[in-house]
């Protein structure tokens, strides 16, 4: 699966490091997601994941209103905003499917 600003990448120094990153921030992701999930559903899972790094500074920035915006969040910022959007789609995805399972479960609560 490819991020937003991936073609981005291609025209910046080191861009194949940084994309390698960032996958491997979505994988990272969707682990610590599917292991919220199979918890929330009493599955038993042998493997303990901690939230990312990067999903903790992004509800950070978000609970405290922070303007992201590209010169001078950080020395690279552009790398964060690429990093900040990665975990905002896995985050966007999955609190969705969270709405949705709750939604269904109170419709056949009701039904």
């Amino acid at each position: 699966m490819h991020f937003q600003g991936e073609c981005l990448l291609e025209s910046k120094p080191g861009g194949s490091t940084l994309a390698e990153y960032l996958e491997w921030l979505r994988t990272d992701l969707d682990d610590y997601y599917g292991a919220l999930a199979e918890m929330a559903i009493q599955v038993h899972n042998e493997r303990a994941y901690h939230k990312p790094l990067a999903l903790i500074r992004y509800e950070q920035c978000k609970s405290m209103g922070i303007p992201l915006i590209a010169g001078g969040v950080r020395d690279q910022p552009y790398i964060w905003l690429l990093e900040w959007a990665v975990v905002e789609q896995v985050k966007t995805v999955f609190d969705a499917i969270n709405t949705r399972n709750a939604e269904a479960d109170r419709n056949s609560a009701n039904g």
